[in-house]
């Protein structure tokens, strides 16, 4: 996963009572390290390579076709013209709004965005007022008081600031958090382990772990201090740089994977996810990786469908497949 590139990027069921803390943290601004944005445009390309069909990985040629979803996943009044994830910070509703009816909102990364359509369809189901905050390479954490600036922050911001109005004015909300977490993981330990970016791409990916080791579990800490449930989606399969070349297809990829090579790892990064949400009270923990893998093998289709959208993204058109695993939550 060294030469990964910034392509990159999951939930959380919350009651909140306030979103404000405070932090002794320096406040000296800290770059991010792309093009700075005023609209929002130049960071957002930088993080969403999913949408652009360049290529993310060694595994990918210049001149390999590259797939694109045909599936709606948000509402076209939340994208810029041909995004496929939002280029700036807020909320995005994909179900009609109703003051009286409980809110779910879903806050992460690419890797929650593409379990929206599971999502969606429960919130159909029981007439649930569904919100999104979504963005590449932004996954859930609380940069307030940080020192950070740009996207993400406005994203926290904004988040927090939706989620505290409504348990303000007591209307019922849950909050689902997602996001990439083994990879910020793996670059941070890397980084702390004294390895060296060696290209634009590598040090984008290396600040946003810098800034998830921040403030993720920040996160979850806020949450569990103001008693909030909360249900994080587990590390979903993706086709590492340890996936062998598949004559049946690379793009999208439509051979078996071991499943420690589809989800590395994965004891890990869910001991420390489930770690985090053992500082709060009410919590769950949402693994949707049965619907495409078994104990030991992670399988390249369903019924027919390619599994991937890409090397780092599951298709959203097999996602909504994954509903059943969200029923508890809509309850």
């Amino acid at each position: 996963m060294l030469s990964l590139v910034f392509a990159v990027l999951v939930g959380l069921l919350a009651t909140v009572t306030t979103v404000i803390v405070t932090s002794s943290a320096s406040t000296s601004a800290r770059p991010e390290p792309t093009t700075p944005p005023s609209s929002g445009a130049g960071e957002a390309a930088a993080e969403l390579r999913l949408t652009s069909g360049e290529p993310v990985s060694p595994r990918s040629q210049d001149d390999a076709p590259q797939p694109t979803t045909t599936t709606a996943v948000l509402p076209a009044r939340c994208l810029d013209t041909g995004d496929t994830l939002p280029s700036r910070p807020g909320a995005c509703a994909l179900t009609s709004y109703g003051t009286k009816r409980p809110t779910v909102v879903v806050w992460g990364d690419s890797h929650a965005w593409q379990q929206l359509p599971a999502l969606r369809a429960q919130a159909e189901r029981t007439r649930t007022n569904l919100v999104a905050f979504v963005m590449g390479a932004c996954p859930p954490m609380d940069l307030r008081g940080l020192g950070y600036r740009g996207l993400c922050v406005q994203q926290t911001e904004r988040a927090l600031a939706y989620i505290g109005k409504r348990v303000k004015r007591q209307q019922p909300i849950k909050v689902v958090l997602g996001g990439f977490w083994e990879l910020y993981r793996d670059y941070d330990v890397r980084a702390a382990a004294g390895w060296e970016p060696t290209d634009v791409h590598e040090r984008f990916l290396v600040t946003r772990a810098e800034m998830f080791s921040a403030g993720g579990g920040r996160l979850f800490r806020v949450l569990g201090r103001r008693n909030v449930a909360t249900a994080a989606i587990a590390q979903t399969p993706w086709v590492s740089e340890g996936a062998p070349a598949c004559a049946a297809g690379e793009q999208p990829y439509a051979c078996d994977l071991p499943r420690a090579t589809a989800i590395p790892d994965e004891a890990e990064t869910a001991e420390w996810v489930r770690a985090q949400l053992g500082r709060i009270r009410l919590s769950g923990y949402i693994d949707t990786s049965r619907f495409v893998c078994d104990t030991f093998v992670c399988h390249p289709s369903i019924e027919g469908q390619p599994v991937y959208l890409d090397e780092l993204h599951l298709d959203p058109a097999i996602t909504g497949s994954f509903a059943p695993e969200y029923r508890d939550l809509f309850r």
